[in-house]
């Protein structure tokens, strides 16, 4: 699959790069847009992935991380 990353191939911190690198171009990507725009798309990426719902609270996965560093 082109664009795509197995992260089950690689070890923990090539997962931890391929993810930061992931996040790095979208932050990028976001920064390029106006403001309102790039609220929208934020969200749009956020919720794609599950981190948010619909409603745009945070999803259980993501409640249980951020209680892990609190």
């Amino acid at each position: 699959m082109k664009g795509s990353v197995f992260m089950a191939k690689l070890c923990y911190e090539d997962q931890a790069k391929a993810i930061t690198s992931i996040i790095d171009e979208e932050v990028a990507y976001l920064k390029s847009l106006p403001k309102e725009e790039a609220e929208v798309e934020a969200n749009k990426s956020l919720l794609k992935v599950g981190i948010i719902d619909e409603e745009g609270n945070y999803t259980a996965p993501y409640i249980a991380l951020g209680k892990r560093y609190v």
